[in-house]
């Protein structure tokens, strides 16, 4: 067989793929065509050509300051080409040459024929122990953690993060002793070594033992980790589990909970937040449709609370049915292009060195809150409101004539193509509540050692579940107002903080764990 390329990735042109199939597991190619002078492009050229694959990422970091000594060429854009062909050469990509360019092909991301499970997760972690160890090495995490490891007087003692860290020696011999120990006594023998404790890492609250911020603590522990550490926007808690059973109280295990992603198909699969994923129970349970259409309706009319429409509905007319939310789509297109239009404006006034505000800046209240009714009149959140608008109308009328019988209704699913979509934007609500503020997921989680080798980490994830979690997640944001729906709303909405199920995924895609649930 012909070795062709089977994706053709060239800038301001679309994706092509050739006929060459491809075989199960089998990474696509992508042919890359950088922006450079010709010179510079036949110099990367060069090095795919002569380099082996472990020294490729070196050499194109070496090539990245070069182009400044070039006269006419563009230095930003040659120094670009070469770090970003740098990472992924350093990340386990592979580089190949023909007719002039350069193609690049992302390591497998599964078990290759015949290759052990802990083979492909040694792989998989290389690529991220690289990008950590890059972090590292950076100036401010340097200052970071010798300020941690640097030892202060707190309490009439000098302490550290280091004082933190059980001394393994110690806590060998006392669980070797236990163990000797007949059965009847260990329990008790085992509570006065671990006796795990939960604490909310908050940059607030200090360590009462060492004075150091709980926050810096999880910190210091997070870039252990074989992934870099970066903060993740949107609501979440960070988590020590420390031993009060041994002296300064040291760290068991950490974890984070954050927002989950949007989209995860085998998540709303398993929950039930799709029409594919409802309609196998509704076939096998008929009478589950009994209890589902009630609960739709009523999420449909909660969602319908929380979006602003005294504008759209005037602009739109007096009118209902199909035509309103004909009419609102309408508005929509029409407010998509408002913001164009605004948006080019804005970028010819940066161009000719004119002041603009800047987009992320929201604007205030006379009393300096967030003020939504405005931010709900920008173009973008008028074509959000007036789209939303026209599907949840949609969905309400399709599902209030819907059959109320199970049977009846899978029959009608399976023909009805306005029945299933109906169907999508209701269950797309439930998960807008569910992401909103009764799911996160589980992004960091594991033991510090010497607690590793006793499954700390495994008994950090039982600790999730536990009610302090629950309590420290409602405490946190009981009010805090959803910007989203905020804006959507024209006015503050506090969505109730209850946290039900926990989520988690395989770090390097090649195991598998189930959801969570808290309930």
């Amino acid at each position: 067989m012909k070795d062709e390329p089977v994706i053709d990735q060239q800038p301001g042109r679309p994706v092509r793929e050739s006929p060459r199939p491809v075989a199960h597991g089998e990474e696509r190619p992508r042919r890359l065509t950088p922006r450079v002078p010709a010179p510079f492009l036949a110099e990367i050229l060069r090095l795919v050509e002569t380099h082996r694959p472990e020294t490729l990422a070196e050499a194109f970091q070496r090539l990245a300051p070069r182009p400044a000594s070039q006269a006419g060429t563009d230095v930003l854009a040659c120094r670009a080409v070469a770090l970003l062909l740098g990472d992924l050469a350093e990340q386990g990509w592979s580089f190949r040459t023909a007719r002039g360019c350069v193609w690049v092909t992302p390591a497998p991301s599964g078990p290759r024929p015949g290759e052990p499970l802990n083979a492909v997760k040694d792989r998989l972690r290389a690529p991220l122990l690289a990008a950590r160890q890059a972090q590292l090495v950076n100036p401010a995490v340097r200052a970071f953690l010798r300020r941690m490891e640097s030892r202060r007087l707190f309490d009439g003692r000098r302490v550290s993060i280091l004082d933190l860290v059980d001394r393994g020696d110690d806590l060998a011999a006392r669980l070797a002793d236990i163990a000797t120990m007949p059965d009847e006594r260990r329990p008790q023998a085992l509570a006065a070594v671990v006796r795990p404790v939960l604490q909310v890492a908050a940059a607030s609250e200090r360590c009462p033992l060492t004075g150091l911020v709980l926050m810096d603590v999880w910190r210091y522990f997070r870039h252990t980790w074989s992934l870099e550490y970066r903060p993740t926007p949107g609501r979440g808690l960070q988590l020590l589990v420390r031993n009060a059973a041994r002296p300064n109280w040291p760290v068991i295990g950490i974890a984070a909970l954050a927002n989950a992603i949007p989209l995860l198909r085998a998540r709303d699969l398993r929950i039930g937040w799709t029409a594919e994923g409802i309609l196998p129970r509704l076939e096998a349970d008929p009478g589950l449709w009994a209890r589902l259409r009630p609960a739709l309706l009523r999420t449909l009319a909660e969602a319908r609370t929380i979006v602003r429409d005294d504008d759209v509905l005037t602009e739109a007319g007096p009118v209902a049915g199909p035509e309103l939310e004909r009419r609102l789509l309408s508005l929509g297109r029409t407010a998509a292009r408002r913001r164009e239009t605004e948006l080019c404006e804005r970028r010819a006034r940066q161009e000719e060195g004119r002041p603009v505000t800047s987009l992320r800046r929201d604007p205030l209240t006379p009393d300096g809150a967030v003020d939504y009714h405005a931010v709900s009149a920008r173009p973008l959140f008028v074509r959000k409101r007036a789209e939303t608008l026209a599907g949840l109308l949609f969905a309400r009328r399709v599902l209030e004539a819907a059959p109320t019988d199970g049977p009846a209704l899978v029959a009608r699913l399976r023909e009805d193509g306005q029945l299933t979509r109906a169907l999508g934007v209701a269950l797309r609500e439930c998960r807008k509540v569910g992401l909103a503020s009764r799911l996160l997921d589980v992004n960091v989680c594991g033991a510090v050692p010497p607690y590793r080798e006793l499954l700390g980490g495994k008994l950090t994830a039982l600790a999730l579940a536990c009610g302090e979690v629950r309590e420290a997640y409602r405490r946190r944001y009981a009010d805090q107002p959803s910007d989203i729906a905020s804006n959507m709303a024209g006015r503050p909405v506090v969505r109730e903080a209850e946290l039900c199920v926990l989520t988690t995924t395989s770090l390097y895609g090649v195991g598998h764990r189930p959801v969570l649930s808290i309930d």
